[in-house]
């Protein structure tokens, strides 16, 4: 940690900090999804998708020449980078140790504020992106409001629609294969995990072998005489099985249960997922269906005060993801951090995703 907060002012160390800090939040998308992203330069940008081949090599006869193989077709698709950039000022306690930097006092309550807000940021930021890459293989969809940024819950007059391709035959009923909602005892598991297989398997695209579902749907899957039936025979009790955030092996799927909560767009408390819906998607450790990426942001080096455009500009790097900053304002001084983040969750495969419907039958 730098000694002194003016220390910390520095874009590196504060973006440190920034990346750094705790957040009071679960974020089982962001940590299950968003490993490993690559650097890219512009807001979009081109993912060349290199399907899993499943054609035999030919034969030879012996001494014969070399036959000719084709290379393939790759599929291109769009990527898309999200960004958030937003800035608070600090308060007069950080302005006057700055003032007198041989204070200890004034120096310990302008870390702490530094600290305090750099943390605020980072709360924000995270609950951002684990709605938004929540959203894409759950909805298939983000909506934000062009004017605000807020993300939107439908699609409205000044609200743009961000599609990542997912089928309509992979969504709410998958094409009359569910017919029951989740809550009866008689809802097939089975059924409806045979038809993913065959679906994936038919489309030569990876299994959906994890699924993510409400918490809430807990008390009816106890209920479930399927359930009930594959407890029996793995040797499990039915009602200590379910405890926890995930649960591996059950119908042959590794489950997730999701009990987090956001404020939405209308100002309500709002669950990542629904009650209604059940997702199915590939292993996050298949790297074959999605691709996170973080793109790129330049930020000053410097709070210093320039004296010309061009040595101003000297005074400018290029940081990918999230990134911090602080500078002074001089109407009235006040000194500003700004923070934010550039970064992308995109579907390569987006028929390996099933977004179910289970309520409304």
């Amino acid at each position: 940690m730098p000694s002194t907060v003016k220390s910390m002012l520095g874009y590196k160390t504060l973006t440190a900090l920034y990346s750094e800090s705790q957040y009071n939040l679960q974020s089982p998308f962001t940590q299950n999804f968003f490993v490993n992203p690559a650097n890219v330069d512009t807001d979009e940008y081109d993912l060349f998708v290199d399907p899993t081949d499943t054609t035999p090599a030919p034969l030879n006869k012996r001494d014969g020449s070399s036959r000719s193989i084709d290379g393939g077709t790759l599929k291109q698709r769009r990527g898309v980078l999200f960004r958030t950039f937003n800035h608070q000022a600090y308060g007069s306690d950080l302005l006057q140790a700055l003032r007198e930097p041989d204070s200890y006092s004034l120096d310990r309550k302008g870390r702490r504020e530094v600290e305090r807000q750099t943390a605020k940021f980072k709360q924000r930021h995270a609950t951002l992106k684990e709605l938004i890459i929540c959203k894409i293989p759950t909805a298939g969809t983000v909506y934000w409001d062009r004017t605000s940024g807020i993300v939107a819950e439908t699609s409205g007059t000044a609200v743009e629609d961000i599609s990542f391709g997912v089928s309509s035959a992979n969504q709410t009923n998958l094409g009359g294969q569910i017919t029951a909602n989740i809550t009866s005892s008689s809802f097939d598991f089975w059924g409806l995990f045979a038809y993913m297989d065959y679906t994936s398997a038919s489309n030569n695209v990876a299994p959906a072998t994890d699924i993510w579902i409400s918490e809430n749907n807990k008390r009816y899957i106890r209920e479930n005489l399927q359930f009930q039936k594959w407890a029996a025979q793995a040797g499990v009790d039915a009602q200590s099985v379910l405890r926890g955030n995930m649960v591996e092996g059950m119908f042959g799927r590794n489950w997730h249960f999701v009990g987090q909560r956001y404020t939405n767009n209308a100002g309500s408390m709002a669950q990542y997922i629904p009650d209604s819906k059940l997702i199915a998607t590939p292993s996050p450790s298949d790297r074959s269906w999605f691709e996170a990426a973080n793109g790129s942001t330049l930020v000053p080096t410097s709070m210093d005060i320039k004296g010309s455009v061009q040595e101003a500009l000297n005074a400018v790097t290029e940081v990918y993801g999230p990134f911090s900053y602080a500078a002074v304002k001089h109407d009235p001084i006040t000194v500003v951090q700004y923070a934010g983040d550039c970064f992308g969750f995109n579907l390569t495969s987006p028929d390996a995703i099933y977004q179910c419907t289970v309520t409304g039958y």
